[in-house]
């Protein structure tokens, strides 16, 4: 993230551009799955939680720390609500608090790896990997 965090950055948009492509990309095969709606269900449940990333992205860069508090509710309350959503695509195949756990690993990590980078952390690229 540029600093100060300024999303109008040519690169931060440019990245914002591709994360999207992806995020459409993993619906499609979603929905390829699971049908149109599941698709159209994920995307928005996937483009929020990245939002919510952005959002403590953010706060981090501009030291607004409520914002990152508000941001890491937001993801908890993510990892509820895509739980559920599985749940309800697998019909129970894969419950929604065995999915909601397993995310948990997700946001830590990349939650980690996000204050590596602002902080400007020697070990950014293996919290990276890892997070990936």
């Amino acid at each position: 993230m540029a600093a100060g965090g300024d999303l109008e950055a040519p690169a931060v948009a440019s990245a914002v551009d591709t994360l999207d492509a992806n995020s459409v990309a993993l619906s499609e095969a979603i929905g390829s799955v699971y049908g149109d709606e599941a698709g159209q269900q994920f995307l928005e449940l996937w483009r929020n939680h990245i939002g919510f990333f952005v959002e403590y992205t953010l706060g981090g860069a501009t030291g607004d720390v409520a914002m990152q508090d508000a941001a890491a509710q937001k993801l908890d309350d993510y990892r509820a609500d895509f739980g559920a959503f599985v749940d309800s695509a697998t019909g129970g195949e894969l419950p929604a608090d065995a999915v909601a756990e397993n995310l948990q690993v997700h946001v830590d990590t990349l939650i980690e790896a996000i204050d590596a980078v602002l902080a400007g952390s020697p070990d950014v690229f293996p919290k990276l990997r890892e997070a990936a």
